[in-house]
């Protein structure tokens, strides 16, 4: 679970030989939203330290620099958001649109993946230029 629940699968099918690819977020606005949301600055602190921590051991583990604040970029097994895939979606219209459809019709809250799913499949328009960068990278594995 959270941002490092998913690099054990990870590590275990690359060492299996089977392809996959990892999408790391790296919260780099989460004070931001703390801050909206009335958070103390000392917990906001604790937060980005435990924060820049977590990027600094992801990036570790799929062979990057560790940063405390990495910026977004695609590569062939991996891809990096700078903030969060909400943020990185946020620039596609329909996709939001279709999320906020499968949430009035009760296939989950804003953060599931049958909503995420529900509305990657049915959004209209152009999906963000990164999005198609991970596709294809994916289709590359």
């Amino acid at each position: 679970k959270g941002k490092t629940g998913y690099f054990l699968p990870y590590i275990i099918l690359g060492q299996l030989g089977i392809p996959c690819y990892v999408i790391v977020e790296t919260d780099s606005d989460h004070a931001v939203r703390a801050r909206d949301r009335n958070k103390s600055e000392q917990k906001i602190q604790a937060e980005s330290l435990n924060l820049a921590k977590q990027n600094r051991d992801n990036l570790a583990l799929i062979g990057e620099h560790p940063v405390d604040w990495p910026t977004s970029t695609v590569a062939s097994k991996h891809a990096i958001i700078e903030d969060t895939l909400e943020t990185f979606l946020s620039s596609w219209i329909e996709w939001g649109q279709a999320r906020e459809d499968a949430v009035q019709q009760g296939m989950g809250d804003e953060k599931t993946a049958s909503t995420y799913r529900y509305a990657t499949r049915e959004a209209g328009g152009k999906p963000p230029t990164f999005f198609a960068e991970i596709l294809s990278a994916v289709k590359n594995l």
